[in-house]
């Protein structure tokens, strides 16, 4: 090799997600579909090296599969797995590093992130110090008096052993949660885990770039989401936005994907700067059968309602998870701080750069879903060229948690999220999709078939209005 700057791109599934191995009709992740459109070289010649991990709980032939996935086991070893392939394949300062991840892998990159940071990189001849340095990490000793000296100046000291100040080009997840260690019930309300209990919604400082897609119906305590916080004297360029449907139609994996493209698109069109794709091979491959079935048929000219949209989105909340609790999500409004998982009132500022996606107003409009109380009472209004939606301070909510609230209380009922406007490279992605899915059906029907009603020409139309808008 040249020596030429290349990226190095991790890319961390979800629990019980692989590429490799694929039930009951479940298609593959958002990662799953970005590691796998990536170039292996870009156009202008720089190499993109991509490291696929699948999620916790997917090892072969291992009876404890469940089990590492109802508490978190292994995670350990994912972070270090993946941070030693940074480690032998980073060889200075002109390499790029990109992190991707969803669920659980989104909060294993983010670790990663922070071990990176606080760590360095080791050299190939630092590796043998590996497990030494990270047991130093999540115990919080970097930094402090409590490194032994010789370790200090031995290994962290000596640029033969460590890479120090290194920094992450971009960090892309879907739905950060965490979930390690056997469950509370929910009247105990939401807590840190014992272990990694320092990986909050602060914004790692060592993040160039970060982008986060979030879930507004998901509302299993045991996957609140770790929403993006940065301190003040963090510079990194963040967005976060909110999508309609449930943990995995945000991430992917569902059979019924349909959902999970918009969130996908998205983070396509935010890491287009930073990674060179195969744009054509996000859709492949495609669904078996269209997601988008209507139970009226809307009107062409107007395109107003009243119609429905037959989406049959399986509601994540089982029987298992109501043991454990449950909380509606609320933009602009949630992190996890040192004390835990605390509820703010929003300030006037958006220092967490949180958006609703556009396609949230879309699916409200064509009542697609059923209204997450999040969004109950709630409506966008538009001012100028720019959508905003007013949602209710206090929303009612039927389900229980025990959750802190910060005061002091505010004076008015409503808050503002912003509206994430729709980007040429992400509404050409979308329309690509749609496109693959319409010649699909076209090319399985027969002449004397009826009428699939599908959503799919007037999703098109709507793309085309928001070009025009």
């Amino acid at each position: 090799m040249d020596g030429r700057a290349k990226r190095i791109i991790v890319c961390c599934d979800g629990t019980a997600c692989s590429s490799y191995k694929r039930h009951g009709g479940l298609s593959l992740t958002n990662v799953s579909r970005i590691s796998r459109s990536i170039k292996a070289v870009a156009d202008n010649g720089t190499p993109q090296m991509v490291f696929y991990q699948p999620g916790i709980g997917t090892a072969a032939a291992n009876p404890l599969n469940i089990l590492n996935q109802g508490i978190g086991s292994g995670i350990d070893e994912k972070i270090m797995e993946a941070y030693s392939f940074i480690c032998h394949n980073y060889s200075g300062e002109d390499d790029k590093i990109i992190l991707i991840g969803f669920s659980r892998g989104a909060f294993t990159v983010r670790c990663i992130a922070d071990f990176i940071h606080k760590a360095g990189l080791l050299t190939k001849v630092g590796l043998f110090y590996l497990t030494q340095l990270y047991d130093l990490w999540v115990g919080g000793k970097l930094g402090t008096d409590n490194v032994p000296e010789a370790f200090r100046t031995g290994v962290l000291g000596d640029p033969t052993q460590v890479r120090p100040s290194i920094r992450i080009n971009a960090c892309a997840v879907w739905d950060t949660v965490c979930s390690l260690g056997v469950p509370q019930l929910g009247f105990s309300g939401p807590r840190l885990p014992s272990r990694f209990s320092f990986v909050l919604s602060d914004l790692c400082e060592g993040i160039e770039n970060a982008f986060q897609a979030l879930s507004l119906h998901e509302r299993r305590l045991a996957f609140l989401p770790y929403v993006w916080k940065p301190r003040e004297t963090n510079h990194c360029s963040l967005q976060q936005c909110w999508f309609m449907g449930y943990h995995a139609d945000i991430g992917g994996g569902n059979k019924d994907e349909c959902l999970a493209h918009f969130a996908l698109a998205w983070m396509i069109s935010k890491l287009d700067p930073f990674v060179e794709f195969n744009k054509e091979y996000f859709w492949m491959p495609t669904a078996s059968d269209t997601s988008w079935k209507l139970s009226a048929a809307p009107t062409v000219d107007t395109f107003d309602p009243p119609f429905m949209v037959g989406l049959q989105i399986p509601d994540s909340m089982n029987l298992f998870y109501w043991l454990w609790g449950s909380i509606h999500r609320k933009p602009r409004r949630q992190f996890w701080t040192h004390v835990g998982f605390e509820q703010f009132y929003p300030p006037v500022n958006n220092i967490s750069k949180e958006f609703m996606h556009s396609t949230v107003r879309l699916l409200t409009f064509l009542g697609a879903l059923d209204t997450c109380p999040s969004l109950k009472g709630g409506k966008p209004e538009r001012r100028g060229n720019q959508w905003i939606w007013n949602l209710r301070l206090r929303p009612k909510s039927p389900f229980w948690a025990f959750v802190r609230a910060v005061e002091p209380a505010p004076t008015h009922e409503t808050y503002e999220v912003v509206e994430d406007p729709m980007g040429p490279t992400e509404r050409e992605l979308l329309k690509q999709w749609l496109n693959s899915e319409l010649y699909l059906l076209q090319e399985r029907a027969n002449e004397n078939d009826p009428d699939p009603q599908t959503l799919i020409p007037y999703l098109l139309e709507w793309l085309d209005k928001q070009l025009a808008n």
